[in-house]
């Protein structure tokens, strides 16, 4: 006996149909199919030449195209927060089944990169509790691995309240950062915020007397991340 196979574009294998053979257990198509929805059935022949019936007619897909790049929902791009636990979220991409999550510390994400992959459009994550900038894009995949660019990227950092300076230590340079800011009407850091030992603004005196109090004599602030 011998094999062919029909490969059509549509369940009747009339349009475009081409028949191969004959075959082993298995066959590649050469050359390749373009994308689209195929249909096909094989045809057992003896060696007379006579047909039996054919199989049972099924279909599969080519899909090449990739889905759309998402578009970034929450944490805005160039978000000053002293929130550590973030919840990262994205919009919805037509064809997409996966989604992939990444974070670094720079916008080319080649440093301290992390990645994971999710079904959802979300997904939360613990960042450092001291001051850091991070960098944060999602990248779709759909059913058949194909995937999209990444998207463009957020920024994203997050504050310990007193670090003045931005150096993950409190100490007599972030008094010094306060005084200014309190009595000499020095820039403010960005964000604000981070002069808030108080949580309660304007910066003043008592946020001054918070940080010396922490710096001397031990403590944390009251509020944002410890």
């Amino acid at each position: 006996f011998s094999y062919y196979v029909d490969i059509a574009d549509d369940a009747g294998i009339a349009v475009n149909s081409s028949r191969l053979g004959p075959l082993s257990d298995t066959f590649t198509v050469t050359p390749s199919l373009p994308a689209g929805v195929h249909h096909w059935r094989i045809l057992t022949f003896n060696a007379f030449g006579d047909s039996g019936l054919p199989s049972a007619v099924e279909q599969f897909e080519i899909d090449t195209q990739a889905p759309s790049a998402p578009t970034l929902d929450q944490p805005g791009d160039s978000l000053y927060e002293a929130d550590t636990t973030l919840s990262f979220s994205w919009q919805v991409v037509p064809d997409a089944g996966q989604y992939k999550w990444e974070l670094a510390s720079d916008a080319a994400f080649t440093a301290n990169r992390d990645s994971a992959w999710t079904s959802a459009t979300s997904y939360a994550r613990m960042l450092a509790s001291c001051s850091t900038v991070v960098y944060w894009r999602v990248t779709a995949a759909d059913a058949a691995g194909n995937q999209s660019i990444p998207s463009a990227s957020h920024r994203y950092a997050v504050y310990q309240v007193g670090d003045i300076n931005f150096d993950c230590v409190l100490n007599i340079v972030d008094v010094v950062g306060m005084i200014e800011v309190a009595f000499r009407g020095g820039a403010f850091p960005t964000p604000p915020g981070r002069a808030e030992l108080l949580c309660n603004p304007p910066t003043d005196i008592t946020d001054v007397v918070r940080l010396i109090e922490i710096v001397f004599r031990g403590g944390v602030p009251p509020c944002g991340p410890q």
